[in-house]
């Protein structure tokens, strides 16, 4: 896929409380039922709408038709002698990027990805190899969040969030500011993200 901007779609883990809200009442459902479904993921990290269950029955089987909610899985994971983890993180087309934790005591500094290769091709980063194929969505940006959390240990706590391969960041402010906006602001504020 050479396009630089992935393809539009209904996808949940970007959408913020009003959007889910507006999705419930067009289902003919109560608005607060979007903030719950929003609670669910990004407070509980739940993925499966068949676990929401505060979730009518036509909301959850709604969910279900829409694809998965986190639109990666975990790749491999490196660890480093100084606790540094690389986690390679499969998305949905089957383009590989990575997510890096990097420990610091008991706080936590996760890179995140922005986009599929990079434009740039310095001769020690892999990810420029094959030159930029597509900026990632927001999903696709959160989602590493919710992935690296699998590889928290005890009494980590993500304290930074740094972007990885923003070379072309006029191009990346439509997916990335909602980002920090609803996803990553608040796993660095919110203990039961963090």
């Amino acid at each position: 896929m050479n396009r630089l901007e992935p393809t539009e779609g209904e996808d949940l883990l970007s959408m913020l409380p009003g959007k889910l809200e507006d999705m419930a009442i067009a289902l003919g459902l109560k608005g607060y039922r979007g903030s719950q479904l929003f609670s669910w993921i990004h407070k509980r990290r739940v993925m499966d709408p068949e676990e929401m269950t505060n979730l009518p029955r036509a909301l959850r089987d709604h969910l279900s038709t829409l694809g998965p909610i986190l639109p990666m899985k975990r790749g491999r994971v490196l660890l480093s002698s100084d606790g540094t983890r690389k986690i390679e993180v499969i998305l949905m087309d089957g383009s590989r990027v990575e997510t890096v934790l990097i420990p610091e005591g008991n706080k936590l500094t996760q890179c995140i990805s922005t986009q599929v290769g990079c434009a740039v091709g310095c001769v020690f980063c892999r990810s420029g190899k094959d030159g930029l194929k597509r900026n990632l969505t927001a999903a696709e940006i959160v989602g590493q969040i919710f992935v690296g959390k699998g590889e928290h240990i005890p009494n980590e706590r993500l304290s930074n969030v740094v972007l990885m391969a923003a070379t072309s960041f006029s191009i990346r402010v439509s997916d990335t500011f909602p980002a920090f906006r609803f996803g990553l602001m608040p796993a660095l504020n919110n203990d039961s993200l963090a």
